[in-house]
């Protein structure tokens, strides 16, 4: 672990961290809010003026008539943007030479003084006929973006780059996390680390957070009960799901779901429309909830290597677990996910996209949710042997974008 990961990882983040990050949360939870959008459309990565950007092969411009329009590959017309200034942009798309960063670009004559609207055009339109490969290989040479996305077709353009940034963190960090799978206190001590990691990084400013009305607190546990909403869509999706891997179990309309320990874990109501995340008066019901997480994921890495089903099993109930305790105000499934795909790496067994299981698993009882996840992971699991392109994958990917999905 280099130091910097190890200084956020093992240091509760300070009142004016804490503050700065909060501030930055509110300012933007509308970009925040892709992170519950099911397959994001635009552009969430985030351009830095030390990009290298160059022109997409997938797209082209076409400068006429005192217009700027936007072709694919096929000649499809996609768009004209509004207002351009041709002439300029003209010259900006010339200049993308790839080697030379947008900073440098924008600091010449004639672009000095149209900088800002020429970044952010460039920022509006990245991962569209705009692209920076050079930054993006780099990430993905540490951590490939099939581990972070819902599924692996989509474009990484589609989630914030610090997202990706602070998984990488949070690998980094994962050999001292396991070690203290033995002792409940450093346990929890680990996993606010390791949230602290996924929302501020391993500089303490590289903020990524939430956009569900409770404010983050980076590395702290939930202090409050917590209610999700889901509405039919959500319900259909699993239950669709579930039928393309030929699981009958039902979903949980009414009623607590209780973990393979007999730990209450949420309260289902409204024929499976709400979900409620206890807290107690002083925590007393998140806190057997969390040592839940931990009894599995110990488990899990006891039979790393020796006993797969043990091991699948396991990994199944931390995951579980891990989603019905919900024990951070926001980013909870981003370090859950984390783990279970580097436990799944560590196995030879390959790594999975984040699919639904996040959602699924609010509507299973614990004996379910492991039938789901050990036959998803058959289905959809990504390694060099299977490759990427699993045609389950492709499947449930093509049903929930038809538009009849959900009605």
């Amino acid at each position: 672990m280099v130091p910097r990961v190890r200084q956020v990882f093992e240091s509760p983040a300070s009142e004016d961290q804490i503050r700065a990050f909060q501030e930055w949360e509110t300012r933007n939870a509308a970009r925040m809010q892709s992170r519950y959008v099911e397959l994001p459309l635009a552009s969430t990565f985030g351009l830095r003026s030390s990009d290298v950007v160059t022109l997409s092969d997938k797209m082209s411009f076409v400068l006429t008539d005192g217009s700027a329009r936007l072709f694919d590959t096929r000649g499809q017309y996609l768009g004209t943007i509004a207002n351009a200034p041709v002439d300029l942009l003209r010259g900006f798309l010339a200049a993308l030479d790839g080697e030379r960063s947008l900073l440098a670009i924008c600091s010449q004559p004639p672009f000095a003084q149209h900088a800002g609207s020429l970044l952010a055009l460039v920022d509006a339109l990245l991962g569209g006929p705009f692209v920076i490969p050079a930054s993006v290989d780099e990430l993905e040479q540490q951590l490939p973006a099939v581990q972070l996305l819902r599924f692996p077709s989509q474009s990484p353009y589609a989630m914030p780059r610090q997202y990706w940034e602070n998984s990488i963190a949070v690998r980094q960090a994962l050999d001292a996390f396991y070690e203290g799978l033995d002792d409940f206190e450093e346990f929890k001590k680990c996993l606010r680390g390791l949230h602290r990691l996924a929302t501020i990084g391993a500089n303490a400013s590289n903020y990524y957070g939430g956009a569900g009305g409770l404010p983050t607190v980076p590395g702290e546990f939930r202090d409050i009960s917590i209610e999700n909403r889901f509405n039919s869509r959500k319900k259909w999706i699993v239950t669709h799901w579930l039928r393309l891997l030929d699981i009958r179990d039902a979903l949980v309309e009414n009623g607590w779901i209780v973990s393979a320990n007999g730990v209450q874990l949420v309260e289902v109501t409204d024929h499976g429309h709400e979900c409620h995340h206890p807290y107690g008066q002083a925590g007393e019901q998140l806190e057997p909830q969390v040592n839940e997480i931990r009894i599995h994921l110990r488990e899990a890495w006891a039979a790393l290597g020796t006993d797969r089903a043990r091991f699948l099993r396991n990994c199944a109930l931390f995951h579980h677990a891990f989603a019905h305790a919900h024990p951070f105000a926001n980013i909870n499934n981003s370090v859950a996910m984390n783990i279970v795909n580097d436990l799944l790496a560590r196995a030879g067994i390959g790594v999975i996209p984040h699919l639904y299981f996040d959602q699924a698993a609010l509507f299973l009882q614990p004996e379910s949710y492991v039938r789901l996840f050990e036959r998803a992971l058959d289905a959809h699991v990504i390694s060099d042997e299977v490759g990427r392109n699993r045609p389950a994958t492709q499947a449930l990917l093509e049903a929930v974008t038809s538009p009849s999905a959900g009605a």
